[in-house]
């Protein structure tokens, strides 16, 4: 029975942790409103990519930093690390979003951490040309 109360214990303080949501889109609105939505893009080169990750409730993030640790899907090594990029944000905010430029066409695996390296959330995006 302990090890059952723990066990529902670790898959609680999981899914707590990984309760916000990325997601992708070609422009998010002032009022946090996405436009054009969707996991695969067909982009001319240097077009921009919106990432954006919401606490998917009134909480905020609590951090001032989000980290969005990019990798591309190759199909034998798997996920090969490509970048990081930054973003400072108010503690208090409850979505964010940032633009990125891709400059190859590829399948990649995007990891949203907050500021103490803590996952907040994943997803995966094609990019075709």
């Amino acid at each position: 029975m302990k090890k059952i109360i723990q066990l529902s214990f670790m898959l609680l303080c999981s899914c707590m942790l990984h309760a916000q949501v990325l997601k992708f889109c070609n422009a998010v609105n002032s009022d946090g409103t996405l436009k054009g939505e969707s996991t695969s893009f067909i982009i001319e080169k240097g077009d921009e990519i919106c990432f954006y990750v919401t606490t998917n409730s009134s909480a905020s993030f609590n951090t001032s930093k989000l980290k969005y640790k990019i990798y591309t899907i190759d199909l034998l090594d798997g996920e090969v690390y490509d970048n990081t990029i930054e973003q400072d944000i108010k503690e208090d905010w409850g979505w964010a979003w940032r633009g990125i430029i891709f400059n190859r066409a590829d399948s990649y695996k995007v990891y949203v951490y907050n500021g103490r390296d803590e996952l907040l959330a994943s997803g995966t995006i094609k990019i075709i040309f």
